[in-house]
């Protein structure tokens, strides 16, 4: 795995996925959750994205957190997943716990067109 360039574009992308991971984990595993917040995995995943957020390493080789800190607060979970381009897969989403294991690298900050 090539390491990330933080200078570099890289696309997010959230897979229909199973209950594992993507569109139908979020949903099923973190339901009740997004129901509170009358939104579904693809509306909420979307919204997050608009927004900056704190990056963190994960324990997990090539994944990363981004920790938004605005209503409804949440944690994405990313791997980093090569194919004809290098993109990061959107794992989970979920309500923001009090603490974030892992070191703080950086901040994600969307590109506007």
């Amino acid at each position: 795995m090539r390491e990330l360039n933080a200078s570099e574009p890289i696309p997010i992308r959230l897979h229909v996925g199973n209950l594992a991971f993507g569109q139908i984990h979020i949903d099923r595993k973190h339901g009740n959750w997004l129901r509170t917040h009358a939104s579904d995995a693809k509306a909420l995943v979307w919204s997050k994205l608009q927004s900056p957020a704190q990056v963190y390493a994960s324990d997990k080789a090539g994944a990363l957190k981004l920790s938004f800190r605005f209503a409804p607060e949440a944690l994405m979970v990313l791997e980093y997943r090569e194919a004809l381009r290098a993109y990061l897969s959107v794992v989970t989403l979920y309500q923001h716990p009090r603490h974030v294991d892992g070191q703080n690298i950086g901040r994600y900050r969307p590109i506007k067109p």
